[in-house]
């Protein structure tokens, strides 16, 4: 099955603020933007690093969302999604199916956004030295990341919650003695 344009651009994302975190970590520890702005002048720097940085970004979000998932599923002993994938073959619906691989792609992406906003949230701190008066600008970010990367896993387990509250309700329509 060919992967659908968002599948892709979820983890181009998620990749993309993934690699923003970590520019504003070496900036805050290094001033590494001074660097970057001498490089980015020259008239190649476009083309030798827009696809690479593109294609690095989706592979980073992709191993990192699948990373970040697998490490809060483990660490929170989370098996509500097998208990899904089992409820979606023993009704052996197509829209279901398709429903169970929609929450499974948002949780996954959910999961690896909260990897990228913690990356974001210690950038924003280490920047907030260089920022002077409006220092309060990245301990604005540095909250909103953290409250956002906390936010992220909670919503992807809230959508696999909803689909097993649906996915029971179907199932006890369908043979009381399943439920």
């Amino acid at each position: 099955m060919k992967p659908k344009l968002e599948d892709i651009t979820g983890f181009l994302g998620v990749g993309t603020l993934e690699i923003l975190g970590i520019f504003f970590i070496l900036d805050g520890l290094t001033g590494f933007l001074t660097f970057i702005e001498a490089y980015s002048k020259t008239s190649s720097w476009a083309i030798l690093v827009t696809v690479p940085i593109l294609v690095f970004a989706y592979v980073f979000g992709l191993l990192t969302s699948l990373g970040t998932e697998m490490f809060i599923n483990r660490a929170f002993s989370n098996n509500l999604l097998d208990e899904l994938f089992g409820m979606v073959v023993s009704l052996n619906k197509d829209f279901l199916t398709s429903k169970f691989l929609e929450v499974e792609r948002q949780s996954t992406l959910l999961s690896g956004c909260a990897f990228a906003f913690l990356l974001l949230a210690i950038g924003s701190l280490l920047e907030v030295p260089m920022m002077g008066r409006f220092s309060i600008v990245g301990y604005i970010g540095f909250l909103g990341g953290l409250f956002t990367a906390i936010l992220c896993p909670i919503l992807g387990r809230q959508l696999q919650r909803q689909l097993h509250i649906r996915l029971s309700s179907i199932n006890k329509g369908i043979d009381p003695n399943m439920a």
